[in-house]
């Protein structure tokens, strides 16, 4: 090996070396980067083991090199890539001698001098296998050293050359001779990265002066200096050995110059020319002086009777290098070992190593104890809380800012308050120093209080003469409140209740400048606050006897260098306060400065003080790679943690100062051994002297973590540590009298390990879901109960939210700005909303692989925003006491230690197991899954546990052999390691069983160190609060993951034991399959939530406990725990389970113990049986409203009748009755005569069944069974099960009200057929002829009962639309109940509403051929619609059915003889009385019907028709025009008229009997019109008759047309009946609308035959005295021409209307515009008339007339 020196000297010149080569600062790393390679590691090893196997690897590869004739630089070549290796990877996932004899097979090719890869397999195995190491699974297959080779280059990123020192180092030293590396013309060949540039390039080596020349014995003596330099009192073992000196020192020692060459006087000179980082020069000095101490700790002596000297433990027949000391216990307990770990660093040897490296999954830790913790907001949502502010009296104080990024729900601070009086009350200060919360254990409740400015730490709780709460708050903007609050002996009452407390807030506003006040604060007393200022002072405020005033004062250390502090110096500044627990009357209070001081104070001045430079410094030495400097920070930059504490004082009250006991950290950050030192420092009251009485060390695995806080506790001293980000409790037996050091024995608590929610993790939880949703699987991983909490999602969701909507480039999703019911709906649709599915524009085909590609990132970056956001919510704060235990404050979840139970025990380390098979098993068993890859395992334990999951038709042996067989890679090559390992083995039956016993113990005996809290110490019974629940929830959760990890390994070792599957006996495998199975169920139990985490409770849950609710309210009990409180916390299913039965009152592990029996999940010994605990528990989660939970749990179990039952069940609530009601049915033959139930099949179906006090039978289980489905609405089957009630109830059972039920529901289902059959075979008459015994009415009632057997069957099938099968149904004897019934419902139901029941009987008397009946029916119907009909805004739907009814009436009266083709109706008398029809009621009396009380109406076929046209025409221009109200008989034909339609307005007036004069007069306006302006008129509104078929057929032109239809028209509705009235308006109105209008000669015509008098009279009227001359003189001569020569025989043949011709003569006489032709007619007429009158003169003498 190399000496010191020879390390010391080429280690320094690598540094600086590397430094300067470009292509190697690659692999210069930092040390946050070798943290992180080396995290996995550390949990089986501390840092300096990890060094130390580096060595001893090194070692290794050295001993491997020579065997293989390797030169040093090919040593040192495979030195460097095992290094570089292990930076991206770690000793306990990889085999590390592999990896050494890959190194070296590749530094051989890399340096050029390969060999033969079947040699280093060779050599390897030979050496790794001798008794030195004793490694026997080194492979002998070729193969296995050429993959490793691959996956070695890859990690090495193909950079194969590395750049040695060594040539540089020769000539720094004068060697270049005896190198051998010169060349054949004397010249020194370039070493690889020295191409063109000598050792004495100026650009290599700035100055470029001189070598570094050394004889040999400065050399020796320089190396002897700097070991002994990094040594702690080297000078006592070496003579004459020089003085101590720092890293600098030792570059200041003379150096001679060679031959020629000018002397280097001062070689810090010559470094300071060099052009190399002077601070990297001195880490890498640090780094070698460090490492030294490691060599020297380092042995390398591997015998086997070292080992046996040091190890009492026995490994397949091999001795492992580990001692066990033996303590003994209580006297009154048995001695016995206590298998203790103790590493002998000085024999440190290869089998240690193979222990630290997890072969045995052990850990140097030994926890005993561990962490569990719970989310504040999980347990006590923000959102239940109080805020309250509180008002200031400043008015200058600005808004406070708050960091956007800063976590709002995130405690910067936190502490606790513990009386008997008040509980335990949580302190936290949130949102940025704004609010201070304050939680009450006893009641649950949280109250916030949000101050005007950020609050300084720390606020300070304290009781007042037991009777009222003081609470002390001191901020930024330099106000004193004290809030006070009486404390309330009621239960459930809060003790910050503001609401009744008056004056319950006081502000003392500080008179120093408030940016003085730094903090901390300390609190000494209700009358006593201390507050650290600036420039190492503190603000004293002392309160008068009122508690209502205070005095300030300002205390600084009155010292010569008092100037030094007010100058402001930072290391003055003080850092804590610490005094005695109050009540006190000590005066004392302590601070701790930033210069290592620590004083004592009264109320005026200091004391005494002690400066910690007085201490011994030697253990205080550099750490390795620490630059050094002169002076060590010992504070962190961090908020200061609590550095001092009080003890308690045990003297008099009068000697309250006397002896007072100080306990404060000093941290040791330079340290290689400790994290820091406890001080224990004595105040004499005498001597006002600090005395340091004692130290205690803290162990090796504080290096490099930070102590947030201490407690100490009667007789144990907590630590609480952050390392990384984690919170580490360490504990040691502590007790303050005794003045000499105790043992450094420190057990440390942590929390158990937790999976990394990286990519490949979640790309392995994507795999095991076997093709399911990738958003429900990311959403299982986000609702883990512990994983986060809710602040973390909402947190997340909320940064995503602004990442999305900061975007420039995209459009924000939709989804954004929707609102969602709970926090898991926010999240599923909300993240991955922005990735949209792409089409490739080349082919068009959806990139459905790009689409879940992108949308698994997103998911995973969301992920990965919530883990940062809950590593930060896990920084720890501080530690607790509340009644006797210690608590755990971190920024957002609060723990407390909990003794490990055995299966967590063994999970961390083997050795715990106590027995040497199960040690060997358990060991192998690791080793195996170790080997596996995660998708190998993963396989496996799918396999298995679908195979424990179903039926076993064969035996358990053949099913594991086939469920083996299933396995794709069987992996003999670990097989083969198996059969190995068990070869010393017997009987692997025993080992295997008691394994179980291991992982199944509920045992409440946990075996305790004796340096471990006993249970009367730290585990006192707990009251049932949220938080404890919720820490006993997160220790069951680690206990389940322990025993799954356990049970695990035993399955992944049975696929791999070969031919020892058929050893292992049935019983076993039974017991082993259904451990495994209930391991699964439980872990499945633990990992689900309650609810969503914002504390919503699903609708689904809601309607179950409503359910539930209904089941209590009957007379059935279902027997089982409910507690249906919609308080309880949601992040947990255990939780709730607890919540439910309030199981957490106890110690832990007592209550997680009590949980177990309670599930007893744990207990089941046959897989093919499933206890009435298991049954009740899926009957549990059913009643709690958790039915996928329970749904997925049955799954997993064997088909009991229990099982079966509340599978049904949950198949009913569902929603899948159908499926439920097979599987319930199947249960019923367990009740069946003759059947038999094992014990625990009927104990489970007693459970789960509501008691009864008869028993079960099939009859009284399907009558349940059949109110189970009528209470959640499937009415067929519970139809089915009543019928199945019937069939199996004995004669002497009443099941009248079954057969009501399944009459009545077979209507409701429609299923009229059977309820047909069911009311006409119905066997009770027997029943109806006791009820009649009892009634005394024995016809009545039965008959009564049939009738409403009818009413209730008609009213069903008409509601069901099925009228058709009832008018096929024939009613025996029953025709009339059906009329009646029909009847009644026509007159009492709603005509609108449906069914349509006069419908209904108009086809029952239609299809019997009572059509008088039928018509009368629709009659009546339609007209019962008339008055919906006014101002009704349906008026157009009511008039289509009243259309419709009187068209059916026409139609069925139409079907009668004509002579007896009309209906009689009695006429009501509100009609005869007021001529109004009566309005609908809804109910009318019988009596109004009677024929012999009203008269009768007689309807025929044109009264029908009349009203239907009348009906039809409304409803027809309703339809045209929708804001038309319902017009009158007159306003339709009128309404016609306007658009135009006369052939409507004809028929419609003609049938309702309405004069037609207005009609045809607007007619022959549009003729007159359409004449005038000719075919242009056509085009205007009205004119639509004249584009009729009919019209438009017509020749002519459209004037011809026009007056044509006028013609037709006037000739089918005008007649002599009405003297031709239309005719003469439609003369009257051509006139009128224009005189000098001839008329038309047929009408003119028309009238001169038929009304003569009429044309003349209205020519008259009209002042046309030429056409009534001429109209007059043509009456006159057709008169004429009528009268025969002869006499006339009748005077009506000589009549004409002389006194009309008399006024036609008289006023064409007088007339002034007549024409010649007039003049010439007047004179004919009145020579007409003066001949004829003379000539009737002449026969009336004549006599001829009168005879």
């Amino acid at each position: 090996m190399l000496s010191h020196g020879d390390r010391f000297l080429g280690l320094f010149a690598l540094g600086i070396l590397l430094t300067r080569q470009t292509c190697s600062r690659r692999w210069i790393v930092d040390r946050t980067t070798l943290a992180q390679a080396r995290q996995d590691d550390s949990y089986y090893a501390t840092e300096d083991h990890l060094a130390l196997l580096g060595i001893f690897f090194a070692n290794l590869i050295s001993k491997l090199g020579k065997k293989l004739d390797f030169r040093q630089r090919v040593v040192a070549t495979a030195i460097v890539f095992f290094r570089r290796f292990y930076l991206k990877n770690s000793y306990c996932e990889t085999d590390p001698f592999l990896v050494a004899a890959a190194c070296c097979y590749v530094a051989a090719k890399a340096e050029e001098t390969p060999v033969h890869i079947k040699n280093v397999v060779m050599e390897a195995r030979s050496l790794f296998s001798s008794d030195e190491y004793d490694i026997k699974t080194f492979p002998s297959d070729n193969s296995k050293l050429a993959e490793m080779e691959f996956y070695l280059v890859d990690d090495l990123e193909c950079d194969l050359t590395v750049f040695h020192p060594y040539r540089t180092l020769l000539t720094l030293c004068g060697k270049e001779g005896d190198s051998g590396l010169e060349t054949e013309d004397g010249s020194m060949e370039a070493e690889a990265g020295e191409v063109g540039a000598g050792i004495d390039d100026p650009r290599y080596w700035g100055t470029g002066q001189g070598k570094l020349e050394l004889p040999e014995p400065a050399l020796q003596m320089a190396c002897i200096q700097t070991q002994l330099a990094s040594r702690s009192g080297a000078s006592a073992s070496v003579p004459n050995a020089v003085p101590r000196r720092s890293s600098r020192q030792i570059t200041t020692l003379p150096f001679t110059k060679g031959k020629g060459k000018e002397r280097v006087a001062d070689i810090v000179g010559w470094l300071a020319g060099l052009n190399i980082s002077m601070t990297l020069i001195a880490t890498v000095a640090q780094e070698i002086i460090s490492l030294y101490c490691l060599w020297d700790r380092f042995s390398d002596d591997n015998s086997l009777d070292t080992a046996r000297a040091h190890m009492n433990h026995t490994r397949k027949g091999k001795i492992v290098s580990i001692q066990v000391e033996t303590e003994e216990e209580d006297q009154n307990q048995p001695k016995k070992k206590q298998g203790r770990l103790v590493l002998q660093l000085n024999d440190f040897s290869p089998t240690i190593c193979n222990y630290l490296l997890g072969r045995v999954a052990g850990t140097v830790r030994m926890a005993r104890t561990i962490l569990a913790s719970v989310h504040v907001s999980s347990i006590y949502p923000p959102s239940h809380g109080l805020l309250i502010p509180i008002d200031t009296v400043r008015r200058d104080i600005p808004l406070p800012e708050i960091d956007p990024d800063t976590l709002q729900e995130h405690a910067s601070y936190g502490s606790t308050f513990s009386s008997p009086e008040t509980g335990t009350i949580f302190i936290r200060i949130i949102h940025g120093g704004l609010i201070l919360e304050l939680i009450t254990l006893s009641t649950g409740k949280a109250t916030r209080f949000a101050f005007p400015a950020p609050i300084l730490p720390a606020p300070t709780i304290l009781l007042h003469q037991l009777s009222e709460v003081n609470v002390f708050v001191v901020t930024t903007s330099g106000s004193l409140f004290t809030l006070m609050f009486p404390v309330l002996t009621e239960e459930n009452v809060p003790i910050f209740d503001v609401s009744s407390t008056n004056g319950w807030c006081k502000e003392y506003v500080i008179n120093t400048p408030a940016e003085d006040l730094e903090g901390p604060v300390h609190v000494k007393d209700i009358d006593c606050v201390v507050i650290s200022l600036s420039k190492g002072r503190f603000l004293r405020l002392d309160s008068g006897q009122d508690y209502g005033t205070w005095h300030e004062s300002i205390h600084r250390v009155k010292t010569t260098w008092t100037s030094y502090l007010v100058s402001g110096s930072e290391n003055s500044q003080i850092v804590s306060f610490a005094s005695h627990p109050p009540p006190s009357d000590s005066a004392i209070i302590f601070s701790l400065s930033r210069d290592y001081t620590l004083r004592a104070w009264n109320s005026n001045t200091c004391i005494a003080s002690y400066s910690f430079k007085n201490l011994n410094r030697s253990t205080v030495s550099p750490m390795r790679g620490e630059t050094p400097s002169n002076e060590i920070k010992m504070f962190s930059d961090l908020e200061s943690p609590n550095l001092l504490r009080v003890l308690p004082s045990q003297s008099d009250e009068t000697e309250a100062d006397e002896n007072l006991r100080v306990l404060m950290f000093l941290s040791s950050p330079a340290s290689p051994e400790t994290g820091g030192h406890f001080h224990l420092f004595c105040l004499s009251a005498n001597n006002k002297e600090l005395t340091h009485i004692k130290s205690i060390a803290c162990p090796t695995r504080t290096i490099g973590t930070e102590l947030r806080d201490f407690q100490v506790s009667p007789s144990t001293l907590y630590a609480l540590w952050d390392k990384q980000g984690s919170s580490v409790v360490e504990r040691i037996s502590f007790d303050p009298d005794q003045d000499t050091p105790e043992p450094e024995v420190w057990q440390a608590s942590s929390y158990p390990s937790e999976v990394e929610l990286t990519p490949d993790y979640l790309d392995e939880l994507l795999l095991r879901s076997g093709g399911g949703s990738l958003i429900d699987t990311f959403i299982s991983v986000l609702l883990c109960p512990g994983l986060f909490s809710h602040f973390t999602i909402e947190t997340a969701l909320q940064q995503y939210t602004d990442a999305l909507l900061s975007a420039p480039s995209k459009q924000p999703p939709l989804t954004l700005k929707q609102s969602y019911i709970t926090l898991t709906e926010h999240v599923a649709a909300v993240v991955g909303s922005s990735v949209e599915l792409t089409i490739d524009p080349r082919t068009g085909v959806p990139q459905r692989d790009n689409y879940w590609s992108a949308l698994k990132r997103d998911w995973e970056g969301f992920i990965a925003r919530c883990r940062e956001i809950e590593r930060s919510g896990r920084w720890p704060l501080a530690l607790g006491s509340g009644p006797d235990s210690i608590i755990l404050l971190e920024r957002e979840r609060i723990g407390r230690i909990a003794v490990s139970d055995w299966p967590l025990r063994v999970n961390t380390n083997l050795n715990d197991a106590e027995d040497v098979q199960v040690y060997n098993v358990l060991n192998i068993a690791t080793s195996v899954r170790q080997k596996l890859s995660n998708a190998e395992i993963h396989a496996r334990e799918a396999q298995f546990e679908m195979m424990v999951s179903q039926e076993h038709s064969y035996s358990y042996a053949e099913s594991l052999e086939h469920c083996v067989a299933s396995i794709d890679d069987p992996r003999e090559d670990i097989t083969q390691y198996v059969l190995e390992e068990l070869m010393e083995v017997e009987d692997l039956n025993l080992p295997l069983d008691r394994a179980l016993d291991i992982i199944t113990t509920v045992d409440s005996e946990v075996k305790v160190e004796d340096s471990e809290p006993s249970l009367d110490e730290n585990n006192i019974p707990l009251p049932a609060t949220r938080w404890e629940r919720g820490v006993v929830t997160a220790y069951i959760n680690a206990s389940i993951d322990a025993r799954y990890g356990l049970c695990s390994s035993l399955v992944l070792l049975l696929f791999q034991i070969g031919d020892h599957r058929r050893e292992l006996s049935p019983a076993l495998l039974s017991r082993f399959f259904a451990v495994f199975r209930n391991i699964c169920i439980s872990r499945y139990l633990s990992r689900q939530p309650a609810g969503d985490p914002d504390g919503t409770t699903s609708a689904a849950i809601e309607q179950d406990l409503g359910v539930l609710r209904n089941f209590q309210n009957m007379t059935l009990s279902n027997g089982q725990r409910s507690n249906l409180s919609s308080q309880s916390p949601t992040y947990s299913l255990v939780y709730r389970l607890m919540d439910e039965v309030k199981s957490a009152e106890g110690p832990l592990p007592e209550t997680a113990f009590a949980h177990f029996r309670m599930m007893s999940l744990l207990t089941s010994y046959d897989v093919a049986e499933t206890t009435h605990y298991e049954v009740s528990l899926c009957k549990w989660l059913l009643d709690l409203g958790f039915r996928d939970t329970a749904l997925e749990i049955l799954g997993k179990m064997a088909r009991s009748p229990g099982i079966t039952y509340v599978h049904g069940l949950i198949l009913v609530r569902i929603g899948r009755p159908q499926d439920g009601a097979s599987l319930l049915q199947r249960v019923g033959a367990s009740f069946a005569p003759g059947a038999v139930l094992s014990e625990e099949d009927s104990a489970a179906l007693r459970h789960v069944l509501p008691k009864i006090t008869t028993g079960y039978n099939e009859y009284s289980y399907y009558k349940w069974v059949a109110i189970i489905f009528e209470t959640e609405g499937y009415l067929a089957e519970a139809v089915k099960f009543h019928v199945l009630a019937i069939e199996c109830a004995g004669s002497d059972i009443d099941t009248s009200e079954l057969w009501r039920k399944v009459i009545t529901g077979y209507l409701e289902l429609e299923m009229f057929e059977d309820s047909y059959m069911a009311l006409v075979t119905t066997p009770y008459d027997n029943m109806y002829v006791l009820w009649i015994s009892v009634l005394t009415v024995c016809t009545d009632f039965l008959s009564g009962r049939k009738r409403e057997a009818i009413s209730q069957l008609v009213q069903a099938m008409c509601e069901a639309n099925a009228v058709d099968r009832l008018l096929s149904l024939n009613f025996v004897g029953l025709p009339n109940e059906v009329e009646t019934a029909l009847a009644f419902k026509v007159r009492n139901a709603d005509p609108l509403s449906r069914p349509m029941y006069p419908q209904v009987l108009y086809a029952w008397y239609v299809f019997r051929g009572d059509f008088r009946n039928a018509a009368a029916t629709m009659y009546q119907f339609a007209r019962r619609l008339s008055p919906f009909m006014e101002g009704s805004s349906q008026f157009v739907v009511v008039a289509e059915m009243q259309a419709e009814a009187y068209l059916v009436a026409i139609n069925a009266l139409s079907l009668l003889d004509p002579k007896n083709a009309w209906i009689a109706l009695p006429i009501p008398s509100e009609i005869l009385s007021t001529g109004k029809k009566p309005k609908f009621a809804k109910h009318v009396p019988s009596d109004k019907y009677q024929l012999d009380s009203r008269d009768v109406e007689i309807i025929d076929l044109n009264d029908l028709q009349r009203e239907y046209t009348l009906v039809n025409a409304r409803l027809d221009l309703m339809k045209r025009h929708p804001d038309l109200s319902a017009p009158t008989r007159q306003q339709i034909v009128s309404k016609y008229a306007q658009e135009g339609s006369y052939d409507y307005a004809f028929s419609a007036a003609q049938i309702l009997q309405i004069d037609m004069t207005e009609t045809f007069e607007r007619l022959a306006i549009q003729c007159l019109r359409l004449s005038r302006r000719g075919e242009s008129y056509l085009a205007e509104d009205g004119t639509t008759w004249l584009h009729s078929e009919k019209v438009s057929s017509w020749p002519g032109s459209p004037i011809e047309r026009g007056w044509r239809y006028l013609r037709t028209a006037l000739e089918q509705y005008d007649s002599s009946n009405n003297e031709y009235a239309y005719r003469k308006a439609v003369s009257e109105r051509i006139l009128e609308f224009d005189r000098s209008n001839s008329l038309p000669s047929w009408l003119v015509l028309f009238f001169q035959d038929n009304q003569p008098e009429f044309l003349i009279r209205m020519f008259l009227r009209f002042e046309l005295i030429c056409e009534a001359l001429e109209y007059s003189l043509s009456l006159v001569r057709k008169s004429e021409a009528a009268i025969p020569r002869n006499r006339p025989r009748g005077a009506g043949i000589t009549w004409l209307p002389y006194n009309l011709l008399e006024i036609v003569i008289s006023t064409a006489s007088i007339s002034k515009n007549l024409t010649p032709t007039a003049h010439n007619q007047l004179r004919e007429l009145k020579d007409e008339l003066t001949s004829r009158v003379k000539r009737m003169q002449k026969w009336s003498t004549a006599g001829v007339l009168n005879s």
